[in-house]
Parts: structure tokens; sequence; C-alpha cells
């Protein structure tokens, strides 16, 4: 028999321990004199360092589990050598919710990588030996953790520094504190709160001034829950103990390219390359914005035309339409039909379908985008009830369009689904049945005649490592509508009509706004040339309007201009010939795209351009090899810098048809020269 006053104190000890939280940077399955463990890592790079001094090579423990919505959605983590080099693509599948895996070093030494790249819907935990020197280095704006109250990092600050400490609240933590280890006065606090204005890129700041000394901080989190918080002016890197602070060495990387399946007698094209394109208002432009559209060389759009406005202004979009086909020379593109304020769903598909044959009849009376797709509804993925209410309302009026006795009407170009992704499901409850690919395949399977072209929107692909992402959805898409053919034979052309880095008002001024924008849609254009099947790509929007900045051009003191990504746009589009080049590429960190055109007369040489770009920091060696059909002599080279100048770029090109590029941290470039 157990004492009774024993059983008293075990019943009081059990309900303690039930109080005491575990700490968020000790696992509560894991000894904290063997593990250091970072809980719930949503979006973030981590270094890890392989050193002399530490006598095992260091291994990485992840696991996860559900943080929202994860099981319509298909994750990858990416393990690098200190080289940049891919160690390992950890592909975690819609299904795979919850599990484990454990990234091993090499015997190289020097500063691993791995990366989480947002957005995430699964929680990351890592787990690392106690005495492996690791740093993490939070996305900025957008969530990167949930953590515990009380949890402490250290972050260094060099001598003679200024910096700002910045947050972002996301309903958990609610204050960021920092304390000077040495001295006692030196303590700051910034508190978080909800934007008064409701935008998503609001945050607070708080600016640090320069001490005379190098000063290691110790970071506090005041509040537990999902938090952003990050440093701008100095590295943006943390760690759980002061004595593992270390700035990252980006080792020089070596990229070898390659033309695969050369053709002989011929060039070894894949297909053809995208019309780049921007998503332009539902009105007219000012005219001021005309020399800066001109520059962008946009070759295909995105138009919205808003059914309530039509029905009660009749003719309303006829003088922009005219002017972007005419003036700015566009002829391609999607009209999405929706309502002012981009309502979505249709409330009555025969009333809608009335205004169309209305609509498209003197829209092809007019000669104005002819050659446009017309999309029924915008995202129906993400907004409609169900797959069932958007393909009734689409059989409806496509249905009706397609058998209409007017040869106008009839001729009319559907593009399906329109889905908010593809490969992923949309960011909403339920998503595992509503990914863009379930929704095309449907409709294919049952209707393959009212679909003339697969299109979507694709968001999220947020960090640089990640763009594959956008070769992957469009090869399953090209597969998938293969799959289901039309009965004439003609294939679909597969259309991404909208994509940016984040979705909706989603937005991070430090991506949007700077240079990141520059590589990440460089990167994207590279991926989408690369598969030879994509028709159209679209970037979302044109211009910042106050309320999506999210352009290519902003206004600023009164005067319009390009952003980063705009430039970029202007740099890279004339660069883009017709025909797609086959390439095999192990890089991760640096994307290129190869194409042609064929001489339209005689005494014209064959073109060739190759596109490229250096996502990472770290300098790299491009060594590319071309067959004997490839090979040029010469050629123009350029690159864009980060400064927004254009320079000439150095390259060498031996006799057996390798050209070998060195390319700083963070290059765009193009090489256009004669075969």
């Amino acid at each position: 028999m157990i004492p009774k006053n024993l059983l008293r104190l075990i019943s009081y000890c059990s309900v303690f321990l039930l109080l005491i939280p575990c700490v968020v940077i000790t696992a509560c399955d894991a000894s904290p004199r063997t593990s250091q463990v970072w809980p719930n890592i949503r979006d973030g790079v981590f270094y890890i360092r392989h050193q002399v001094s530490h006598p095992n090579e260091p291994k990485v423990d992840l696991r996860w589990n559900d943080a929202w919505i994860a099981n319509s959605q298909e994750e990858r983590i990416y393990w690098q050598s200190p080289t940049g080099r891919l160690i390992q693509r950890l592909t975690i599948p819609h299904s795979k919710i919850s599990g484990t895996h454990t990234f091993n070093v090499i015997e190289t030494l020097g500063d691993y990588r791995l990366e989480i790249p947002g957005a995430s819907f699964r929680n990351y935990t890592l787990s690392v030996d106690r005495d492996t020197a690791i740093v993490f280095e939070p996305v900025k704006v957008h969530k990167s953790v949930s953590i515990a109250s009380g949890t402490q990092l250290f972050f260094k600050v060099p001598a003679n520094t200024a910096f700002s400490l910045n947050g972002k609240y996301y309903k958990g933590v609610s204050s960021l504190s920092i304390a000077d280890s040495e001295n006692s006065k030196n303590k700051y606090r910034l508190a978080l709160k909800k934007s008064q204005r409701g935008l998503y890129s609001d945050f607070q700041s708080l600016a640090i001034p320069a001490q005379d000394q190098e000063i290691t901080w110790t970071l506090i989190f005041g509040g537990s829950g999902k938090v952003s918080f990050w440093l701008d002016g100095v590295n943006n890197l943390f760690a759980q103990r002061a004595e593992h602070l270390f700035i990252p060495k980006l080792a020089p990387g070596q990229v070898s390219v390659s033309v695969s399946n050369p053709i002989k007698g011929g060039q070894s094209t894949k297909g053809q390359t995208p019309l780049l394109g921007a998503a332009l208002p539902f009105s007219i432009p000012p005219e001021s914005t005309y020399p800066l559209i001109d520059q962008l060389h946009l070759k295909a759009s995105n138009l919205y035309f808003f059914e309530d406005v039509l029905i009660k202004k009749r003719g309303f979009d006829s003088r922009f339409l005219e002017l972007y086909e005419q003036r700015f020379n566009i002829k391609q593109g999607v009209s999405i039909r929706a309502k002012t304020g981009r309502i979505a769903t249709i409330n009555n598909a025969v009333k809608t379908r009335h205004f169309l044959m209305q609509y498209l009849e003197s829209r092809h009376k007019e000669g104005l985008l002819t050659d446009y797709y017309i999309a029924i509804a915008d995202e129906p993925n993400l907004n409609y009830s169900s797959y069932s209410e958007f393909e009734n309302d689409y059989l409806t009026i496509v249905g009706a369009i397609k058998a209409s006795r007017n040869p106008l009407i009839a001729k009319t170009l559907f593009a399906a689904p329109q889905a908010s992704r593809f490969l992923n499901g949309p960011t909403r409850q339920g998503a595992d049945h509503r990914s863009g690919y379930q929704w095309a395949e449907q409709l294919l399977q049952h209707h393959p005649d009212l679909v003339d072209a697969l299109s979507w929107h694709e968001w999220l692909v947020r960090d640089l490592i990640a763009t594959e992402w956008f070769y992957d959805s469009i090869i399953e898409a090209r597969k998938l509508s293969q799959k289901y053919p039309k009965s004439d034979g003609v294939a679909r052309p597969l259309i991404i009509s909208q994509t940016n880095i984040s979705s909706g008002q989603s937005l991070s001024p430090y991506e949007q706004d700077t240079f990141f924008a520059a590589l990440w849609w460089t990167s994207v254009i590279c991926q989408s040339i690369r598969s030879g099947d994509l028709a159209q790509l679209v970037w979302f929007k044109a211009a910042d309007d106050g309320t999506y900045n999210k352009g290519l051009v902003t206004k600023k003191r009164g005067q319009f201009q390009l952003k980063p990504v705009g430039l970029a746009m202007s740099f890279l589009s004339e660069s883009m010939l017709d025909k797609s080049v086959s390439i095999t590429n192990p890089s991760v960190e640096v994307d290129i795209a190869i194409s042609t055109k064929n001489r339209s007369s005689e005494g014209e040489k064959d073109q060739i351009s190759i596109i490229g770009v250096n996502k990472s920091k770290r300098k790299q060696t491009l060594t590319l090899t071309l067959p004997e059909s490839l090979r040029f002599s010469g050629g123009i080279a350029q690159k864009l810098n980060k400064d927004l100048t254009i320079e000439d770029l150095k390259f060498q090109q031996t006799s057996g048809g390798t050209v070998k590029i060195e390319l700083e941290g963070e290059d765009i470039f193009t090489i256009n020269a004669t075969l």
C-alpha cells in the first residue's frame, strides 16, 4: 500500500508537470544535453557548419506535422553542400501530412544549407547535436515560425553599425525584446500589433543606434504563437547559443549545363517559348505610362471584363481594348469574366450566357481581341462551393456559345479552369479536393471539346530555390491535356495567365520592390522556356494600384517608373526567340534557358539566345556544352546588375563548343548570337 500522503504528493507533482509547457528551443522528446531543437518552422534557411573541431559529422533530423491543409500540398525541402550543390531534394507528397527524415553531411567541411521554402503548410522541427553550430535566417514579413513565450535567441552586430529590429504580428507573439549581454542598460522592446490599415505588408520596426563595440544581443519573444521577425542593416542570422553565431561562407559553385538529345542535322528544339505578358487594367492607362509599357515588350495579357459594368455601359471597354491591341500590339491573352470587385462566381448562368453572347458578338464585330481566350470565372476552385456547381455553369454558358449558329459567337475560344494554383490546392479549407489539376481533369475527361486552352494561376512559390515548381506544373499540365485530347486533334495551349511571388494582398516589399523580384521572374521565365510547353506567361499586375502593389510599374514622387522586376522584363523580353532548346541542368541556384529562331529570309543567319540567372549570393562558374548545330562565334553578352545598371558580360567559347561564364552573386544575363 502506498501511503495517502505520498499519493497526494504524486498527484500534486503530476498537475504541476502538466502546467509546464515544452520549451520551444528544446523538443519535449529529446534530451537538452544531446540536442538543440528548432521547432515549428514555416519558412526560412538554416546553415549548419561542419568543422574540424567537431569530431563527428553532424546530421539534421527533421520531422513535420500539419499546420493547415497539409493534405492538399506537396512540399519540398532542399539540402545543399557548402558549394551550393544539391545533395538531396526531399519531396513530401500531399498524403504525407506528418513524418520524419534525416539529412547527413558528406565529408566536405564547410557550411551546409537547408531551406524550408514558403509558403509551407506544415510545421517543421529540426534537431541537431547540441555542439553543432547552426544559424537560422528567417523570412522577412511572412510568418517564419511558431514559438513559445520566453524563448531566447542570439544575434551579433559589429561595432559602429546601426540596425533595425523588425517584426509582424500574426495573432501570436506580441512583442520582441533585445538586451545587450554585457551592458544591462542597452534594452529595447518592439510591440507587435495588427496593422491599422489592414495591409499584410505592414510591420513594426525599431531603429537601434550604433554602438562603439561589437555586441551580442539576446532576443526574447513576448507571448507565444506565430510570428515574423528579422533584422535589417546587419546579417539576418540567429542562433540558440551565442558561441554558435557565424556568417556562412558561400564557397564558389560549379554548374555544368548541356543540351540534351541533339537532332542530327538540326537544332535540339523542344517546343515553343511562352509569350510574356502582364495583367492590364479595365481602363485606359495614363498616357505617361505608354513609354514604359512599350519598354516591357508585352506579347500577351490578362484582362478582366466586368459583366455588371458592361450591361449598363455597352461598349465601355472598346477604347482601351483597341489601345491594347493596336497601340501596344498585344493580340493574345485571356479575358476573365467577373463583376466589379472581381466577384468571381455566377449568380444566374442563363443571364450571364445571354450577356456573353451579346458582348462577344459586338467584340468580334469590332475585330477586337479575336485571338484571346475567355474564362467564365476567376479561380473557381477557390471561389465556388463545389466542382459540380462550376461545371453546371460552364456547360450552360460554354456549351451554348460553342453551339451558336452565329459564327462570330461560336468561334470564341475558352480557357479553363483558370484555377488558383495547379498541382497544389488553393488556400481554403477542403483544398485536397480542389487542386487545379483535379478540376481540370474532371472538365477535360467529360467535356474535352469545350476546353480550348488549359489555364491556371500560379501563386506562393516564394523562394528562389523552389521555382522549378513552374517547370513541373507545366509538364504535368501537358500530360493531362494529352490524356484527354480534343476530337479535332488540335493541341491545347497551356497558359499561366496570372502569376506572382505572392497571392492577393499577401505581399512583402522586400520581394516586390527589390531586385529579388527580378531574380524570381527571370528564374520563372527560364523554367517556363525550358519546358517547351507553355504558350503564355503573364505577370500579375502591370502596375501597382494602391491595394495590389505587385506591379511591374509603380509611381514615385508623381512619376511612373519601372520597378526592378519591370526592368528585368524589359532586359529579357527581346532575348527570347521562337523555339525552346532542351537542356539538362542539375543546379538549383543557376537557371538558364536557350531559344533559337530560324532565318526568315535569304541572307539572314539563324539566331540563338541564352538567358540565365544566378539566384544565389555565391559566385558561380557556368559551363555550357553546346552541340555542333548550336555553336556560335562572337555574340553580345550583357548582365543586369543589382544596382539596375546594364554592363557587358565576358564569356569564353572553346572550339569544342564549350561556353564558360563567370557569374557574380545574383546576376541576370543574356547572350545573343548568330549560328
